[in-house]
């Protein structure tokens, strides 16, 4: 038994993905364009973030830091559901420090995909709010990277 060979001529394959800058809504975020590297690895280039500003609570001011990157399923603005990225160089916990100007990595986890998933928000937890945001198109991108 024989089996016929495709022909993948004009079939473009895998490749990183530009998708847009960051969206800025607070905080003077910016960045450069976002970068699909694999199916599971985003690069924020140049990302610009003012973190550590102060929340009125009760008369009293204490630092609002619970800001990470999430990745989402819906509308930034009418979310179904998000989950916790993983920004390289950080704990899974550690909240997202000022940048001015950094190459920001960012792994989604385990299992989850650029595919399966919307956008990438950066997000308060502490008082519900996205500080900027870019959509997650369907592309065809590298296979993903290992977790580390």
């Amino acid at each position: 038994m024989s089996v016929p060979l495709v022909w993948l001529q004009d079939v473009d394959p895998p490749r990183e993905e530009e998708i847009g800058a960051v969206v800025a809504l607070e905080r003077n975020i910016s960045s450069g364009e976002v970068r699909i590297l694999n199916c599971n690895t985003i690069l924020i280039p140049s990302l610009f973030y003012e973190a550590e500003r102060e929340l009125p609570s009760n008369n009293n001011h204490r630092p609002f830091t619970d800001t990470f990157v999430f990745v989402g399923v819906g509308n930034v603005t009418d979310t179904v559901q998000q989950t916790k990225a993983r920004i390289i160089g950080y704990e899974f916990d550690d909240p997202l420090e000022r940048h001015s100007g950094d190459d920001v990595i960012v792994r989604l986890p385990r299992g989850v995909r650029t595919f399966d998933v919307d956008f990438l928000n950066i997000y308060n937890e502490d008082i519900k709010k996205s500080y900027g945001y870019v959509a997650l198109p369907s592309l065809l991108v590298p296979p993903c990277a290992d977790d580390l």
